[in-house]
């Protein structure tokens, strides 16, 4: 398998597509050029929030600097702070992931630049999984699994590979999903922002083993 590689310093969007008509919105991935930073936008918040991967081992979601002076006069940019975990597999530490199901995609234009992810089908979800491995050492098998490509990071014998697995959406998943898009609906509401079906939401929690990940909904639930 060939696998894509990226120097640091470049970028490259991603979409999932489910079929000829629907697709999510775009995320863009990127590496830093004078650092071991890695960073993941949600482009449908027009690129005012991304989550930070820092060389530190300080991990980060929260505005961006230059947007952050607009909105946050006092305290902290940052939404959520964490430490690097442990590791998955000998050299490969699991630093985030972003879950697009199936069911959240609607009709809307492609993005001719972007990396198109495959399909997942009807009660599955695309897990887009951002992985820290050593450039030396155990390698890991990945069963399964689409590769988007490795970015190299800057001064430092590591690269951030990034998978897409194809995984069940479960009715617990969906069951927290429906109450997530339910919370952010009166959130908007109260807010005065006028809610149409195909805009989209983006969520940040945590697995049980406090793994970070992002998960896109839209609006309103598929009927």
């Amino acid at each position: 398998m060939l696998l894509p590689e990226y120097a640091p310093g470049k970028s490259r969007r991603i979409q999932l597509t489910g079929g000829p008509d629907r697709c999510s919105t775009v995320w863009a991935i990127f590496s830093a050029r004078r650092s071991a930073d890695m960073y993941i936008c949600p482009r449908m918040l027009g690129g005012r929030v991304k989550v930070s991967l820092h060389q530190s081992g300080s991990w980060q979601l929260g505005l961006t600097q230059e947007s952050s002076a607009d909105v946050c006069s006092d305290g902290s940019r940052h939404w959520d702070i964490w430490k690097r975990g442990g590791e998955l597999a000998p050299g490969t530490v699991r630093a985030w992931y972003l879950l697009i199901p199936d069911q959240e995609l609607r009709v809307a234009a492609y993005d001719s630049k972007a990396h198109k992810l495959p399909p997942v089908g009807p009660e599955h979800a695309a897990s887009i999984e951002f992985l820290m491995m050593s450039n030396e050492g155990p390698t890991v098998n990945f069963d399964d699994v689409h590769v988007v490509g490795r970015w190299r990071l800057e001064g430092r014998n590591e690269s951030c590979l990034v998978v897409a697995r194809r995984i069940p959406w479960t009715s617990d998943l969906q069951s927290w999903a429906n109450f997530a898009r339910k919370q952010a609906g009166t959130q908007a509401e109260a807010a005065g922002i006028l809610k149409k079906k195909e805009d989209r939401y983006y969520f940040h929690d945590h697995n049980a083993q406090g793994v970070r990940f992002g998960l896109e909904l839209t609006a309103t639930s598929q009927s």
